[in-house]
């Protein structure tokens, strides 16, 4: 049966990882952005005392109706410049900027202003199909895509024979209502972030004018319209999948509409990123496994809620527990990069108020611990369960095939440690190389941390 899960579970991984190369172009982006930043050595700016700012190309302003800015930042052209010529920069600017967002600029000007991502590979040939891959954030998608898989494997019960095909449409019927959510979250989190996304994301569909505003709306209403009669109304529906979609898509609402709009309070905001991919998504997954096809191996009454499962099942507490911090990780790294954007639209986020490089050495230095502390914490229960898995009566001498079955739990959980301090090692290595103050080092790092996610989702079934 351990031999099957593993089959079954590299089946999955591969046909889910054949998508990564398509979601890793899309992010190989070499944009044109909206506004250019401009900046001197470091020994000058510590001269002139002053930070870089955004200046606007002159074909833009000038078919707008802006007076043209200045194209070189005021300090790399004079020591001498004013604060007035920087002011008056920011005003022209910013008058810009609204044209653009307000789809008053001319066509001739939006064309000077900001270039499409490069293209990526085709799929199926399909422009469109295309334009509305990149706006479902690929990386979100995937890391949903293995979490239900992975929680079901983790969660079966030791020693039982699962049927295949209950356990399959199980998986389905969870990944579908699951990955419908997250688009609608990611979806409506770009509508109305259309202004901050052309200043930090600019080759995202709808700040490109690859995809209208209408069109994204329809897109992120029909996903949820979708999610939650899928959810509500397959057969395999369960109260763990029904509490995760709902939990989702409440958090996902107030995090991007006003008036709420968590996103502006950054504690607010990281609690919301922390819940869904924490708690919701691995607590209510590995319960709607336990509630669901597993159901005749749970008959216990804990297992009946999705609080009681949390609260008796340690396995499903510790997995909770560790990508809720990774989820903390994910929500602190996401924002450094967003530095400009988020301080232009007065979004006090963490790396706004701290500093850059102080966030990125609390992320990158948290996520490390995280894996060192997962290995090692492997490491010591492979050993705890060694001596329990060994026979008693060690004559006559057992077969190969029965050594092999008692050690298989402490020699996969000892490989995963090993893997998680490997990863942690290479993690410590990355970030030693990033510029904390490079937009896209940073960003290369954020997605290395998703690479980091999925793997620690492939893992964790052997952990069990």
């Amino acid at each position: 049966m351990n031999l099957w899960m593993s089959s079954c579970w590299s089946a999955t991984l591969l046909a889910l990882f054949s998508l990564t190369p398509v979601c890793r172009q899309s992010a190989a982006f070499t944009p044109t952005t909206v506004l250019r930043l401009s900046r001197t050595s470091q020994q000058h700016q510590q001269q002139q005392g002053r930070r870089g700012q955004w200046t606007i190309p002159r074909a833009a302003a000038a078919a707008s109706g802006v007076s043209p800015a200045i194209e070189d930042h005021p300090i790399a052209t004079s020591s001498t410049s004013t604060l007035d010529d920087a002011t008056k920069e920011t005003e022209d600017n910013d008058a810009l900027f609204s044209a653009y967002a307000n789809d008053t600029l001319p066509p001739s000007a939006v064309s000077s202003v900001i270039k499409p991502s490069e293209p990526g590979p085709p799929i199926l040939g399909s422009p469109f199909l295309r334009t509305l891959w990149d706006f479902t954030r690929p990386h979100t998608l995937i890391g949903s895509a293995l979490c239900i898989p992975a929680l079901h494997l983790f969660a079966w019960p030791l020693g039982a024979s699962v049927p295949l095909q209950p356990l399959l449409m199980s998986i389905f019927w969870a990944t579908l209502p699951a990955l419908l959510m997250n688009v609608y979250i990611t979806g409506l989190n770009q509508v109305t972030d259309i202004e901050i996304d052309a200043i930090n994301k600019p080759y995202l569909p709808i700040p490109s004018r690859r995809l209208s505003r209408r069109a994204a709306v329809i897109v992120v209403a029909s996903s949820l319209a979708l999610s939650l009669a899928v959810g509500f109304g397959c057969p395999y529906s369960t109260g763990g999948l029904r509490w995760t979609l709902v939990g989702s898509m409440l958090l996902g609402t107030i995090y991007s509409l006003p008036p709420f709009r968590l996103k502006r309070f950054p504690l607010l905001a990281a609690l919301c990123i922390i819940a869904v991919r924490g708690a919701l998504v691995n607590l209510g997954f590995y319960a709607h496994a336990t509630q669901g096809v597993y159901a005749p191996w749970f008959t216990d009454a804990p297992h009946a809620t999705v609080l009681g499962t949390l609260l008796q099942d340690s396995g499903c507490l510790l997995t909770t527990l560790f990508f809720t911090w990774f989820g903390v990780l994910i929500a602190l790294m996401k924002d450094i990069p967003d530095v400009q954007g988020d301080r232009a639209f007065d979004i006090a986020s963490f790396s706004v108020r701290f500093g850059q490089r102080q966030m990125f050495r609390l992320t990158s230095g948290g996520l490390i611990g995280l894996l060192a502390a997962a290995g090692v914490s492997l490491l010591a229960s492979a050993g705890r369960a060694l001596p329990s898995a060994l026979p008693v009566h060690p004559f006559p001498s057992p077969s190969i095939a029965a050594m092999v079955r008692w050690l298989a739990p402490s020699l996969s959980r000892a490989a995963v440690a090993v893997a998680a301090l490997g990863l942690a090692l290479t993690t410590w290595r990355r970030a030693a190389a990033v510029d904390s103050r490079c937009s896209s080092d940073v960003y290369r790092f954020y997605m290395f941390m998703w690479t980091i996610f999925y793997a620690s989702y492939c893992l964790l079934p052997l952990t069990r």
